[in-house]
Parts: C-alpha cells; sequence; structure tokens
C-alpha cells in the first residue's frame, strides 16, 4: 500500500473519529438543551395554570360525591380549557390533574380534579395516582418539581411537571401535574438527530475531501524526492529534487542535492581513476571498508607481457609529442582487449604492459583468455600498422610472453601510496618470455605450463627447451605464430 493511501485512511479514520465524537457530544447536549427546555415549558405551563385555579374549591372536594357540585364543574372546566390552550405544535399537553398526598400516608398520591376528554377518562376523586416516580414527586409534593426522566403509568409515558397550590394564607392544599406525551418529544429528538445526521454527512465529506488533498499535497513533495532519488540510483547525478514547499521535505531535497553532488564528484573521480587502473580492482578497492587492506594472496594466474620492441630507438627518431600520441592511440586498443577478456592491467613498463588472469577474481578459462588477448593485441596491432602507414607513422611491432603458475597477488606499498600487483617467479618467467620472443624471432611466447592448459585450443608449435635469462633449468617453449 502507498504511503499517500496510508496517510489518507488514517486522515479519514482521525476524521471520522473526531466528527464521530464532536457530534456525539454535540447531540447530548442539545438533547440536554431540549429536554431542559421543554422541562421549563412544562413547568411554565404548570404554574400559570396553577395561579389561575381556586383553591378553595380544592378544599372542598374529599369525595366521590363532590364531582356533582357547581363549583368543581367550573373548576374541571378551567383546568380542561387551559389544558386545550396548551394543546401547540411546540408543546402538546394531554392531561392536566391535581393530585394530594393521603393523610394517612403521605408517600402515597390519590387524584382529585383530571381535565379528560370523556367520562370514561375521568378518574374518579380520590382514584390512587399510580406512576413509576410516585415517590420522587410525594417528595417534592410542595415545590416545583419536574423529573429528569419520562414518567410512566398505565396510560403511557411522559414528560410530566408539578407544582404546588397554596390557600390565602399560603397553606398547602394539592399540586397540579401536567403531562406531555413523551412520543411527541421523541418526534422532535428524531428531528434534532436528522439534523446531527446531516451534520455529520456533510463534515465527514469535507473532512475526506480535506484529507484527500492535505494527503496529496504532503506526498506530492515525498513523490518528488522518490522520483529524483529513483533517477538517482540509476546515475542520473544531474538530478535535483526542487521543491517550492518551506518544510521539512525542502530541507531533505536539500540534503539529497548535497549528497548527489558528492556522488557526483565520486563517480567522476570513479571515471577518471578507471582510467589509470583496471575495472576490476576499481570495483574492489571501492566494494572493501579498508580499500589498502587487499591483502596479498598466493593463487595461480597467468601473466601476460607485452612490449613493444626498439621502443628507445623509437623515442629518439620521433618527437615526445608523437611518441605519446602513438603509445596511447596503441595502449587504447590494447587495453581495451584486455578488459574484454578479464584481464586486469597490472603497469605499464616503457613501451609495455603487464597483465594478470584470475588475479583478482578466479578465473577457470585463464589461460584460454590469455591467449585469445594475445592473438587479438596483434591483430588489433596489423589494422593499426595499415593506418599509420597511411599517416607517415612508423610501424610497431611487439612480443609477448605468456606464463601460468602461482604468484602473490595483492596491495604491495603504503598506507600513503598501495599497488595492486602480483610478485614471485611467474611473473618473472612471463617478463623473460617477453624478453626472448624478439631473440627466437617469435611475436607470442608461451611457456608449458600455460600451453597444457589450452594446447588443443591454439595453434602451438613447439620450440623445445630454451634457455631462460636469470634461470638454472631450460623451459619447453612454444610459440603461436600469427596468420600472415
Amino acid at each position: 500500500m502507498k504511503f499517500r493511501t496510508k496517510l489518507y485512511l488514517i486522515l479519514v479514520a482521525l476524521a471520522f473519529t473526531c466528527v464521530t465524537i464532536g457530534l456525539t457530544i454535540s447531540y447530548f447536549q442539545m438533547r440536554k438543551l431540549f429536554l431542559g427546555e421543554f422541562r421549563s415549558k412544562a413547568l411554565s405551563i404548570a404554574a400559570t395554570t396553577a395561579s389561575l385555579l381556586d383553591p378553595e374549591v380544592l378544599k372542598k372536594v374529599n369525595n366521590p360525591s363532590d364531582a356533582f357540585t357547581k363549583e368543581f364543574a367550573d373548576f374541571r372546566e378551567t383546568l380542561r380549557k387551559a389544558r386545550n390552550n396548551n394543546q401547540r405544535k411546540d408543546v402538546f399537553v394531554i392531561y392536566m390533574y391535581t393530585l394530594r398526598p393521603v393523610k394517612d400516608d403521605p408517600k402515597k398520591l390519590v387524584i382529585l380534579v383530571s381535565a379528560a376528554n370523556t367520562p370514561e377518562e375521568t378518574a374518579p376523586i380520590g382514584t390512587p395516582f399510580i406512576s413509576s416516580i410516585t415517590k420522587e414527586i410525594a417528595e417534592n409534593i410542595t415545590t416545583n418539581y419536574t423529573p429528569k426522566q419520562f414518567k410512566k403509568d398505565q396510560w403511557g409515558t411522559w414528560l410530566s411537571a408539578f407544582v404546588p397550590i397554596f390557600d390565602a394564607n399560603g397553606k398547602y392544599v394539592a399540586t397540579l401535574g401536567i403531562d406531555i406525551s413523551a412520543e411527541d418529544i421523541e418526534y422532535q429528538l428524531f428531528a434534532l438527530i436528522k439534523i446531527v445526521v446531516y451534520a455529520f454527512v456533510l463534515t465527514f465529506s469535507l473532512a475526506i475531501l480535506c484529507a484527500f488533498f492535505l494527503a496529496k499535497n504532503i506526498t506530492q513533495s515525498l513523490s518528488a524526492i522518490r522520483e529524483s532519488i529513483q533517477k538517482i540510483s540509476k546515475g542520473d547525478f544531474e538530478q535535483r529534487p526542487h521543491l517550492k514547499t518551506h518544510d521539512e521535505f525542502r530541507e531533505l531535497a536539500e540534503s539529497i542535492s548535497e549528497m548527489t553532488e558528492g556522488l557526483k564528484e565520486r563517480d567522476k573521480l570513479k571515471v577518471n581513476f578507471a582510467k589509470y587502473v583496471s575495472s576490476h580492482v576499481l570495483e574492489k578497492t571501492l566494494s572493501l571498508e579498508f580499500p589498502n587492506k587487499i591483502e596479498g594472496e598466493r593463487k595461480k594466474i597467468t601473466v601476460v607481457f607485452s612490449g613493444i620492441r626498439n621502443f628507445l630507438l623509437l623515442t629518439e627518431a620521433l618527437p615526445p609529442e608523437d611518441v605519446v600520441s602513438i603509445l596511447n592511440e596503441y595502449f587504447a586498443r590494447m587495453i581495451e582487449i584486455i578488459f574484454k577478456y578479464h584481464g586486469t592491467l597490472d603497469k605499464f613498463i616503457s613501451g609495455g604492459m603487464m597483465v594478470e588472469f584470475g588475479a583478482l577474481k578466479d578465473d577457470p578459462k585463464q589461460e584460454q583468455n590469455a591467449i585469445a588477448a594475445a592473438l587479438e593485441m596483434c591483430e588489433s596491432l596489423k589494422a593499426l600498422t595499415k593506418k599509420w602507414e597511411k599517416e607517415d607513422k612508423p610501424a610497431l611491432k611487439i612480443g609477448i610472453g605468456v606464463h601460468t603458475g602461482l604468484a602473490v597477488v595483492g596491495n604491495i606499498g603504503s598506507e600513503k601510496r598501495m599497488e595492486y600487483t602480483a610478485i614471485g617467479d611467474t611473473v618473472n618467467v612471463a617478463s623473460r618470455l617477453q624478453m626472448l620472443s624478439q631473440e627466437l624471432g617469435e611475436t607470442i611466447l608461451v611457456s608449458e605450463t600455460t600451453y597444457s592448459a589450452v594446447k588443443d585450443k591454439f595453434p602451438f608449435t613447439s620450440l623445445g627447451l630454451k634457455q631462460i635469462s636469470g634461470r638454472t633449468e631450460n623451459l619447453n617453449l612454444y610459440a603461436i605464430r600469427e596468420k600472415s
């Protein structure tokens, strides 16, 4: 999953959580205020109605027979009108009634007068008042009281309000109660819920859009940096991440630009360094934590020495500039061939070269590669000679010596100046073979150890035992004669 997608989902989840929590808290606060407003309205209606009622009539209401007096009828009509006047859209009163505690048991309440629409709904005087909150009402019978929870009784669920009625002397007479249907309140609460849901959908939709653009804005910088790094990793050291932002991403981009500049310099150094050493030596040196510790090891290698014959005469006959020009063109061709066959260029020696095969990397075909390289070097020199003849430049002839054997290869020198090379008798023999090639009139001289490994692959000519300068024993030598 992409970082942009992860960031987007995290922001959406965070927005969802925040919006949900925020709207939930808002809903319960609004619900609390909404119900508080309903309780205030109910209490206000009850208080206003209570002030219109005659407490002296209520004092006379004690038995069911009292319901037949004119005073009772007028009282009930007043109660009914008050109820009807408060059946509005904002608040709809269903029941109005008066209560009084039982003398012998104040925790019990009885109904005195109720504003009913039909005789069936009319509760007889003295009917026990049974409700889920009778106890709370009785405890607050002489104070204005609105229960925090809905009241449940045999007729339904209600939001109720209770106001005491006092006579002229301030003596408690009865309590007026009103009931507003909880269904009506819940219907209005449902409208509030719809508003909250709409607000949630709108807010969350905006949050999703904001999360999308925020994630895009943040990851644009990251994508630009990633794209630049990918190009840099492929060797495009001219690439630079350019950001218009003024934040940590820009600081990161500037650091990457500085790093790229360093890589560019390092690559430039590597390219220039590669002109002076074998690519294998270069790669191994750069891959080591401590480049000066390519320790010497004893291993089988094939050493090739090549040298331009009569090089001193050439330098005497031509201006130095011409000599350098010829040598550069010659060595350019030769080095290309050496690297083609996985050889390691050890050093230039006057007009010659020392090359190893199988030195840095084990090469099971080192003898074959060495001979193939020597043959191609000779063919390449022929092509150069034809070119030089047209340019009135002198022709060159070379001699090549090839020998396979054990040698010590590695870094030799000090920490200030190191040289990767090979030392040992194998190197000396290859060098002597190159020098002997001119004396024997051969272009390529090969020792028996090299010949034994590739005798079936090249057209060798045996030269028999030959005396090698600096050695007590003679060596069997072989030549490979160039095609005329």
